[in-house]
């Protein structure tokens, strides 16, 4: 996907993918434009991150393993500053002298001891943890009044999340990797969501909170059932069949709002529990695929036939739960047009 196929999803689909891939722990590409073409960064939220986090970037990046966090921040833990003055400098920000986490069980230049140190950072209890100097992690502080640099736009991006304000970032290094197409080609390549600086902050983002997961059987299969908490108290569930990434076909997928009386009580009234029984069957007979069962936005909709309720409630929803899950392509059961609209402009139909 090329600037004009990014330019055409609304900038809130692109906000809502990328938070959600934040919140769930994986990295986003974040692209800031330049006279010459363009430059990526990766970017994790530095309270989960994990070996896997720096191997990405160890791998992929530019060889500096940085970590923006906010003024109050970079006080309260001592950072030392490279600048004798402690004044923001450096694309509005405060450089700090690179740290190791001081830790008996971590080796700080292993993956897992530069990881440990990331989320030191932005969990620690100052009294409590001891950073060597120097060393392989390099805090920089972003100023209170905000620059629109790339490490103040991943510090907004992590922080939308609800998780602690510590945005792990570095340069994406790999060759050929200055234009935007190349960029793009590169996050599609490692499946990770795409954000321009510019798109942080324009939107809110919908928030789910919470996620539980448990095994449920059904049908001769075994689902695999993952509940979500939005920022409005509504539970949704995605229910998995199988191994998502074991085949090259998109996944397939049926979307389906709660419905007490049909679903729950069998009423005639409404097709909607018909409609879920013949989902489940169809994914079960595929063997793999997701189904997402989503709470109503107006609990005057329940009961409401599919043919006279509206049909975009939850669909906000529904891609960031799709992103959750690291779903590339889907392939819906039911292309009712307003789904197969809101899908196509997060780029997960054709």
């Amino acid at each position: 996907m090329g600037a004009a196929g990014l330019a055409m999803q609304r900038p809130d689909t692109v906000a809502k993918v990328a938070a959600g891939a934040i919140a769930a722990g994986e990295a986003v590409v974040m692209l800031e434009p330049t006279a010459e073409g363009a430059v990526g960064y990766l970017v994790a939220a530095a309270a989960l991150a994990d070996a896997a986090t720096v191997r990405l970037m160890s791998a992929n990046g530019d060889g500096l393993l940085r970590v923006a966090l906010p003024a109050a921040r970079g006080d309260e833990l001592h950072l030392d500053s490279i600048s004798p003055d402690r004044s923001l400098s450096w694309r509005g920000t405060r450089e700090c002298l690179g740290i190791d986490l001081v830790a008996q069980d971590q080796r700080p230049s292993s993956m897992s001891g530069r990881a440990a140190t990331v989320r030191a950072l932005a969990l620690a209890e100052p009294e409590h943890v001891r950073f060597e100097r120097p060393g392989r992690v390099f805090p920089l502080v972003v100023g209170e009044e905000g620059t629109g640099s790339p490490f103040d736009a991943a510090l907004r991006l992590v922080e939308s999340t609800r998780l602690p304000g510590a945005a792990v970032i570095c340069e994406v290094g790999a060759p050929g990797a200055s234009s935007f197409d190349a960029l793009i080609a590169f996050a599609r390549l490692n499946r990770l969501a795409t954000i321009s600086v510019e798109e942080i902050g324009e939107v809110g983002v919908r928030l789910l909170s919470a996620r539980v997961e448990a095994r449920i059987p059904f049908d001769g299969s075994v689902w695999r059932a993952v509940a979500y908490l939005d920022d409005e108290g509504r539970e949704h569930l995605a229910l998995v069949l199988g191994e998502l990434d074991a085949h090259p076909d998109p996944v397939p997928l049926h979307i389906h709002r709660a419905c007490l009386l049909g679903d729950a009580l069998g009423s005639a009234a409404c097709p909607c529990g018909s409609r879920l029984r013949s989902a489940l069957a169809e994914l079960t007979r595929q063997g793999r695929g997701v189904l997402l069962y989503l709470r109503a936005e107006d609990e005057k909709d329940v009961g409401r036939s599919i043919d006279h309720a509206p049909r975009e409630h939850g669909l906000d929803i529904a891609v960031e739960i799709l992103a959750r899950l690291r779903l590339g392509r889907v392939s819906l059961l039911d292309r009712l047009p307003v789904d197969v609209a809101r899908l196509r402009e997060a780029g997960l139909i054709d």
